[in-house]
């Protein structure tokens, strides 16, 4: 028998291939390939002695049977089919990608809290402890830097390269690229996504303006925690807007969580910087909060890029909070502070582009996930900003905070326990469903 048709020379001495149901065993190694390519693979590899086969006489074959057993009863070992070892290879195949994605969500999990535990402790030094509250040149600034950030991100994702013939010169051939870059930029607009990402930039306006007017009247603390309440209208407007359902134990969860951070509030009410009216602003924060997070995952499911998303609601963002910047008259005092105060302005740059960077990481984390699973890494991230403001900026901390955090921990555990139970139900099934394609 020409063995030519063995892809790998190693088997070359493990079986000779008549047809389909015909392999004859020439070495105790019990490794094989077929004509369409497919290994029979055997759980062991044996070693030893061949099987008693003679040079004088035809070694017995798959098809008759006698084989199967002969190496069954012998070696303790079963021969697969092709299409069980194809099954199999598909199975481990889901299992891989499966741990691979679950790897994915913790690691980018783990870079949004940090990039946010960061970002609100900049906040609250800048806007707190420093009095530097020009909110309407912050949320101006956020725009336009955002934006700048994004459109270079944009070129940089597009393998845009700049090249040049000399230093400082660019060629034609450079130029064309960056005019190509633009046009593919701009033709991915439509009159739905305009709407879009109209009303998300209204709705990022008013989340940054509600957010810091609530920090005249409220604890900077306390403004953090109603902030992640927000799960709870996240889940209402889901399931009322988008028709989606969440189980008992979602609810019972985010109840949980909800009412230690109740315990926590009550903690922080004995502070002297507590109003109602800021109880109100940030009430209303909160809800429009939710909206963003729903409106960005609704975007996101429509093929639009986390980049895409962050460079036009930039953009819009930029035109609808001018004209703020220019009634506030913040323009010609914040020059003069920041202007003195350099360290701050430093500092204030490092914070939006912090919020950049976060913002991109939120998004992704959403786009593989849900709204309701980023808003649940969000959550906790603001609960560890709390903690870790109180060991940071040395506030009293009250039996109700202590209580709060255990409460609102029991709920953490609670929900991430079911959703990993979710998702584990979730493989097992697509692995059924491929097993059973395949058969």
């Amino acid at each position: 028998m020409d063995m030519t048709n063995f892809t790998d020379n190693r088997y070359a001495d493990v079986l000779t291939i008549n047809s389909r149901d015909d392999l004859r065993i020439t070495s105790p190694k019990l490794l094989a390939n077929h004509n369409d390519n497919l290994h029979y693979p055997f759980y062991q590899e044996t070693v030893g002695s061949a099987i008693s086969t003679s040079k004088s006489r035809n070694s017995p074959t798959i098809g008759s049977g006698l084989l199967k057993d002969v190496i069954k009863s012998t070696y303790n070992i079963s021969i697969k089919s092709p299409q069980q070892y194809s099954i199999t290879n598909n199975n481990n195949n889901n299992n891989n990608k499966y741990r691979k994605y679950n790897k994915n969500i913790f690691i980018l999990s783990c870079y949004v809290i940090f990039l946010y535990l960061l970002y609100g402790y900049l906040q609250e030094y800048l806007f707190k402890k420093q009095k530097a509250n020009f909110f309407s040149i912050y949320s101006f600034s956020q725009f336009f830097v955002s934006f700048l950030f994004s459109l270079i991100d944009i070129l940089k994702s597009n393998h845009f390269q700049l090249k040049s013939s000399s230093v400082g010169e660019f060629t034609n051939e450079s130029l064309s690229t960056t005019r190509n870059h633009f046009k593919k930029i701009i033709k991915l607009l439509s009159i739905k996504k305009i709407k879009l990402y109209s009303m998300l930039s209204m709705v990022l306006l008013l989340t940054k303006v509600l957010g810091n007017e609530s920090l005249r009247f409220l604890n900077y603390k306390t403004k953090v925690l109603f902030q992640t309440s927000k799960i709870i209208p996240v889940m209402l407007i889901g399931g009322i807007i988008f028709k989606r359902s969440y189980s008992k134990t979602d609810y019972i969860s985010v109840l949980t969580m909800i009412l230690g951070l109740i315990f926590f509030t009550i903690g922080d009410s004995f502070d002297s910087l507590f109003s109602f009216f800021g109880l109100v602003l940030v009430l209303v924060y909160i809800i429009v909060e939710s909206l963003k997070s729903l409106l960005y995952e609704k975007i996101l499911r429509e093929s639009s890029s986390e980049l895409e998303l962050s460079l036009f609601t930039n953009l819009f963002g930029i035109f609808m909070s001018m004209p703020l910047l220019l009634f506030s008259g913040e323009v010609h005092s914040s020059i003069g502070f920041l202007w003195e105060n350099k360290l701050i302005l430093f500092y204030l740059l490092c914070f939006i582009s912090l919020g950049y960077y976060a913002n991109i990481a939120f998004l992704n984390l959403m786009k593989i996930t849900d709204a309701f699973f980023a808003n649940l890494i969000s959550a906790f991230r603001k609960f560890l900003t709390i903690v870790i403001s109180f060991l940071i900026f040395k506030d009293t901390m009250y039996t109700y905070h202590i209580v709060g955090v255990i409460i609102f921990f029991c709920g953490l555990g609670i929900e991430i326990s079911q959703k990993s139970a979710t998702s584990s139900t979730t493989t097992s099934s697509k692995n059924s469903i491929n097993i059973k394609s395949k058969i």
